[in-house]
């Protein structure tokens, strides 16, 4: 009966749509919506307001009316129509959510047609409610000791984002949802968030001059031959290259490749024909580079694949000497670089956009082999990051030890190539 009494007193002070009454005591019963507890509630005050008016007609009259008035229940309104009396709610509307919950299908209706255009299989409900609308129940609450009621934002949102699953037969994911769709139902406002895609592969670079990132200096780069096939096929506004390091523009990458993750801004479609992409990619190309392994990938991947940027990577580099270099030299500078540490100051060259500090790389492995006198080539194994041009010229003693120190004559790296960057390969199993 206190249930009935709180219910009653309520519906006395305050209009209440069904909605916004059974939220009261959301709770309370397993299985029912607030629309139906608040229906139950007011049918069973009709009930009794019936029973009242058979043995006091006036305090029966005055609970239906009530019901009728600021309950909005018609069934409250046809038993007075029965008795003779007049009824109705004179344009009331409900106290807290301004008889929003009528516009649900309307949502419904605008956001299905909003997410018409894009390729999804997961999504989210956001929603923003007024502070005032929320500080309205908060205090009703309050006022009448109710503890069983949850947020008129849960219940929106839960009834929203069933009504999608519905009409769009997509499930909802609470950690990693394709859509986010954002509302303001008081503001009639839908905003539609497309989360971000995201492409691994490898990338191989057989030309010189091409950067990785664009540049001013070059008409084009590594980044737009991937991401323009890219951004056309999955219909994205915006997409950036995520690379295991980087690459002096004029060096080549060979062997595997480097691996790369592209990041899509608000793509369209979500799902790529992996072979497809790489033949279209490297069509456009022209051999400049060429893709392969292309899979859809995640952030965390991304995050991943940054910090193993610095994981163990192969160089190869045609070295210049200024003399011709004897045997004994090219023994001692293995020897000498192995299983070794190198000290360097950020290169002269890159002082203008870096600032100046101190790395210490390590040397795995290397190996030089004869070209001609002068003319080294040098295979390397080393940690991602160490600056190979600098370890050869010496970069005014700026790296130590360097090519040119050991061998005791000055040495320039006049070809580099990237053979192999090794960052372990590895895929999110819930991609």
């Amino acid at each position: 009966m206190m249930l009935l009494k709180i219910t009653r007193e309520l519906l006395r002070q305050y209009p209440l749509c069904n909605h916004c009454l059974g939220r009261q005591f959301a709770l309370l019963i397993h299985g029912l919506s607030n629309e139906s507890r608040g229906s139950s509630l007011k049918i069973t005050l009709t009930l009794e307001a019936h029973r009242l008016f058979l043995y006091n007609k006036k305090e029966g009259i005055k609970l239906l009316k009530t019901l009728a008035n600021n309950g909005f229940c018609e069934e409250a309104a046809r038993t007075l129509e029965n008795l003779g009396e007049k009824s109705g709610h004179g344009g009331k509307k409900c106290y807290i959510c301004d008889n929003l919950f009528e516009d649900i299908n309307e949502f419904v209706e605008k956001i299905v047609d909003d997410l018409s255009k894009y390729e999804f299989k997961t999504f989210l409900m956001g929603i923003k409610i007024p502070t005032v609308v929320e500080d309205k129940e908060d205090n009703l609450r309050a006022r009448f000791g109710i503890r069983w009621g949850e947020s008129i934002r849960n219940e929106f949102s839960r009834e929203i984002g069933k009504n999608i699953m519905k009409s769009t037969n997509k499930q909802v994911d609470y950690r990693k949802p394709d859509v986010v769709v954002i509302i303001e139902p008081f503001d009639k406002k839908i905003t539609i968030q497309v989360n971000p895609l995201f492409v691994y592969g490898r990338y191989r670079k057989f030309v010189k001059k091409l950067p990785q990132t664009p540049s001013d200096n070059y008409d084009e780069s590594v980044e737009e031959l991937i991401t323009k096939p890219l951004l056309e096929m999955m219909v994205g506004t915006q997409a950036t290259l995520h690379a295991a390091g980087r690459e002096n523009a004029n060096a080549r990458v060979l062997g595997s490749g480097r691996p790369f993750i592209i990041e899509i801004k608000n793509p369209q479609k979500r799902s790529i024909d992996s072979r497809e992409l790489e033949r279209i990619i490297n069509q456009k190309a022209l051999s400049r580079i060429e893709v392969s392994n292309l899979r859809l990938s995640t952030n965390e991947e991304v995050k991943r694949l940054k910090f193993k940027s610095q994981a163990e990577k192969v160089y190869r580099a045609l070295i210049r000497f200024s003399e011709n270099i004897d045997d004994h030299t090219l023994e001692n500078l293995e020897k000498m670089l192995s299983h070794n540490e190198v000290t360097q100051l950020t290169p002269k060259r890159t002082l203008r956009y870096k600032s100046e500090r101190t790395r210490t790389k390590y040397i795995y492995d290397v190996k030089m082999k004869r070209v001609k006198n002068n003319l080294i080539e040098m295979l390397i194994r080393c940690q991602g990051g160490l600056y190979i041009k600098e370890l050869i010229s010496g970069d005014e003693d700026r790296t130590t030890p360097s090519v040119s120190k050991i061998a005791g004559t000055p040495a320039e790296c006049i070809e580099l190539d990237v053979l192999d960057v090794d960052v372990g390969e590895y895929k999110d199993d819930k991609i």
